[in-house]
C-alpha cells in the first residue's frame, strides 16, 4: 500500500519537496491510514505535515469524543490539528441543505481558512465507484462520470488507486486505532444506500469487480474529458467580447465544445453549481432565436443584446422608476447613482464644456420636462435629416435593451436630449444643435455619486 499511494504522489504529482500538507483528520479509519501514510511517506518526499478535525455537532457525544481521539492521536505522533466546531444541523436547518451538504460546506469552509498549501483528504476508490455511481443515476455528462481527480484546486487525493479493503488491512497490520461512526452503517442519504445495498448486489450478482470497473472507466473518460477541455478552452478565448460572448461564434461550435465552453463562462461568472444540461440547452435556443432574450437561472440571468451573450448577477440590473419632472435651469436632478445639473454659458466657453451636452439655449421651448421613456417619443438625430421613433434610434444606436430607460430631456413627445447612466451614451437633438450664430449654451453637467 506505502509503494501504491507513493507512485500515486509521485505520477500525479500530488506533493513536491517542501509542500505543507494538512491532513482532513475525521478519526475514521480512512484519514488515520491516510496520516499515517503521509508521516511515514515525508521521511522520503520531505514534505511538512499537520491535520485538522472538524466537529459536525451531529452524532452529540461521539463527536466530541471523536474530537478527542484526534487530539491525542496527532500529539501522540507529534501532528500539529486545528480543530472547529459548527452546527451542522442547524446550519442545514436554515439554508434549506440535506445533512450531508451542510457537512460539506462548512468543513470544507473551515479546510480552506487554514494556510497550509494542499490539503489531503482520505478519498478512496471505493468512494470514487459511489461518486461516479451517483453521477451517472442524476444522469451526468462526462465531466460527471469521471468522478473525482487526483488533484482539485488545494485536495489532493494520495489514496485514490487504494480500495477500502485494503485500507481496512493497513489498519489491522499496523495496530491503528480509529473511530467509528455509527451513521455511515445507515442507509438513509444516497452515498450510504449505494455503498451498503446498490454496489453489493451488483458485485454479488453481475460483476464482482465493480469497483475496479467503475473506477477504470473514470480514468478513461477523464483523459477524454481533458482532451475536450483543451479545446473548450481555446475556444472559450475566441468567443470572448468586451462584454461578454460573441453569439454568432458560439453557435458555430459543435455541441461537446459549445457545453464546455459554456461552463466555462459560469464558472468565469463565480457560479459553480446548480446549472443543469436543461439550462445549458435552454440557452442555445435563446442564441438561435431572434432578437435579444433574456433567461433567469439559478443564482444568474443571461440575456443576448445583439451579438453578445450576457452574465449578470439577478440585482444586478438597473431598472429604473418612471419619474417626470419640470425642468428649471441650475435646479439639480437626483438619481440613483447620478445627478444632473444645468447652467447657461456663453459661447465662447463651448471648449470647455465640448464633453458635456450643449444646446443652443435661443432654440429652447419654453416648458420642458425631464423624464423617462414614453410611448410615441420622437427625437431628431444629428444629420439625420429627419425623425425617428426613439425607441428605433436606441435600437439602431445598439443601446442595450435593458439600458434604454435613460434620463430624457423633452417638449411634448418631442426628445432633446438622451443622457444615460454612466455619461458613456448622450445625443442631442439637430434642432438645438450648437453652431456659429449660436450666442448662449444650455449646458448640462453630471455629478457622479461615489
Amino acid at each position: 500500500m506505502y509503494e501504491i499511494v507513493k507512485k500515486a504522489i509521485i505520477t500525479n504529482k500530488l506533493i513536491q519537496e517542501g509542500d505543507e500538507i494538512l491532513v482532513a483528520l475525521s478519526g475514521g479509519a480512512d484519514s488515520v491510514a491516510l496520516l499515517h501514510l503521509l508521516l511515514e511517506l515525508k521521511k522520503e518526499l520531505h514534505f511538512t505535515l499537520k491535520a485538522a478535525h472538524f466537529n459536525h455537532c451531529i452524532r452529540g457525544k461521539a463527536a466530541d469524543s471523536d474530537e478527542q481521539f484526534c487530539v491525542k492521536l496527532c500529539k501522540k505522533w507529534e501532528v500539529e490539528i486545528f480543530t472547529a466546531r459548527e452546527d451542522v444541523p442547524q446550519f442545514a436547518k436554515e439554508n434549506g441543505y440535506t445533512l450531508e451538504t451542510a457537512a460539506r460546506i462548512l468543513r470544507y469552509d473551515f479546510l480552506n481558512s487554514l494556510s497550509s498549501q494542499k490539503i489531503a483528504v482520505a478519498h478512496h476508490k471505493n468512494d470514487q465507484a459511489e461518486t461516479v455511481l451517483a453521477h451517472l443515476i442524476r444522469g451526468s455528462g462526462l465531466k460527471g462520470l469521471c468522478g473525482m481527480r487526483y488533484i482539485s484546486g488545494k485536495i489532493i487525493r494520495p489514496l485514490l488507486d487504494i480500495t477500502k479493503n485494503q485500507i481496512e488491512s493497513y489498519v489491522e497490520k499496523n495496530s491503528l486505532a480509529f473511530c467509528t461512526d455509527d451513521t455511515n452503517f445507515l442507509n438513509d442519504s444516497t452515498r450510504n444506500k449505494l455503498r451498503l445495498d446498490v454496489i453489493p448486489y451488483i458485485e454479488n450478482e453481475f460483476n464482482p469487480a465493480f469497483v475496479n470497473t467503475l473506477t477504470n472507466m473514470a480514468k478513461s473518460i477523464q483523459a477524454d474529458e481533458e482532451f475536450l477541455e483543451s479545446h473548450a478552452q481555446a475556444a472559450y478565448e475566441k468567443c470572448k467580447t468586451k462584454k461578454g460572448y460573441s453569439k454568432t461564434k458560439l453557435l458555430r461550435l459543435e455541441n461537446p465544445i459549445f457545453i464546455r465552453v459554456l461552463m466555462l463562462a459560469f464558472e468565469n461568472f463565480g457560479i459553480f453549481a446548480d446549472i443543469e444540461y436543461k439550462h445549458l440547452y435552454a440557452i442555445k435556443d435563446m442564441l438561435a432565436s431572434t432578437g435579444n432574450l433574456s433567461l433567469d437561472l439559478p443564482n444568474v440571468r443571461v440575456f443576448t443584446s445583439y451579438d453578445d451573450l450576457i452574465f449578470e448577477t439577478p440585482n444586478e440590473s438597473f431598472t429604473p422608476q418612471e419619474f417626470d419632472f419640470e425642468f428649471i435651469v441650475g435646479k439639480e436632478y437626483a438619481f440613483s447613482d447620478y445627478a444632473l445639473c444645468s447652467k447657461i454659458v456663453d459661447n465662447n466657453d463651448y471648449l470647455a464644456f465640448c464633453d458635456s451636452i450643449c444646446l443652443d439655449y435661443a432654440k429652447i421651448p419654453d416648458t420642458l420636462r425631464i423624464r423617462t421613456r414614453k410611448a410615441g417619443d420622437i427625437f431628431y438625430p444629428l444629420g439625420a435629416g429627419g425623425k425617428k421613433n426613439l425607441k428605433v434610434f436606441l435600437i439602431d444606436k445598439k443601446i442595450e435593451k435593458d439600458k434604454r430607460d435613460m434620463t430624457l430631456l423633452c417638449f411634448k413627445n418631442e426628445v432633446l436630449a438622451i443622457f444615460d447612466r454612466n455619461g458613456e451614451k448622450q445625443f442631442i437633438s439637430e434642432k438645438l444643435k450648437v453652431d456659429e450664430n449660436t450666442k448662449q449654451m444650455l449646458v448640462f453637467i453630471r455629478r457622479k455619486y461615489d
